[in-house]
């Protein structure tokens, strides 16, 4: 689940306070996801300046506290301030829609983006897939990227989600794909042929990102759209 901190300061050297968070941000992680960052004036009171850090989770946030770059950046913060600036957590109300959007940015895909950065941005490290129409039915992140795109260049996927629902740490939604045969796949060379199939898919959501999904397609029928492979050569 999403976590904010809210941090409220009076400083007259805002473009310093915003050059300062903008450089925690990009501090290293350790592999962990980099805060989101936004910065704010008061309209009626240019000195009264707030901030709004997003974490993909209070773990997350924690983590990020420990390296001691953090604890410098924060020094550094409270000495641009006219008074020691006051740091807020708060847990994101209605969760449901945000592991909902995240569930989307997952399945779909767009003209600049397939779901080969989904998996390094919205999922833990030991991700499992688990996909009955693939050759090993359960796989981890690397190897479920690595499946997925051999699907993508060979059939040009696009999934569209057609209805999406949340309980808890787990998010379903309906789809449909389509795509075009462009590319060798399971001995069908590329046909040109385009494709339209649906399925489902479930993920669960561990702290803000997605640690499990199953997935069930119609792969066959998609295959029998694309015509029969040919006869082997006598």
């Amino acid at each position: 689940m999403p976590f904010l901190q809210v941090i409220d300061c009076r400083t007259g050297e805002v473009e310093e306070v915003s050059r300062l968070l903008e450089r925690w941000a990009r501090l290293g992680t350790g592999g962990r996801p980099a805060p989101r960052i936004v910065l704010g004036t008061d309209r009626s009171d240019p000195n009264h300046v707030m901030g709004v850090v997003e974490h993909p989770s209070p773990g997350e946030a924690m983590a990020g506290s420990a390296p001691p770059e953090t604890d410098q950046a924060l020094r550094e913060l409270a000495a641009l301030c006219e008074r020691p600036p006051s740091v807020t957590d708060l847990d994101v109300a209605g969760g449901g829609q945000v592991t909902k959007a995240a569930a989307r940015r997952f399945l779909e895909e767009t003209d600049d983006r397939n779901r080969l950065a989904a998996y390094d941005e919205l999922c833990t490290a030991d991700y499992l897939e688990h996909d009955p129409a693939m050759p090993e039915e359960t796989v981890g992140l690397a190897e479920a990227g690595r499946v997925y795109q051999e699907l993508v260049e060979a059939l040009e996927l696009r999934h569209t989600a057609q209805s999406v629902i949340a309980e808890g740490d787990l998010v379903s939604a309906r789809f449909t794909v389509r795509g075009r045969h462009v590319g060798a796949y399971q001995g069908f060379p590329p046909s040109g042929r385009t494709f339209e199939s649906t399925g489902q898919i479930t993920l669960r959501f561990r702290e803000g990102l997605i640690a499990e999904s199953w997935i069930h397609w119609d792969i066959q029928g998609a295959m029998e759209q694309l015509g029969p492979p040919p006869a082997p050569s006598a």
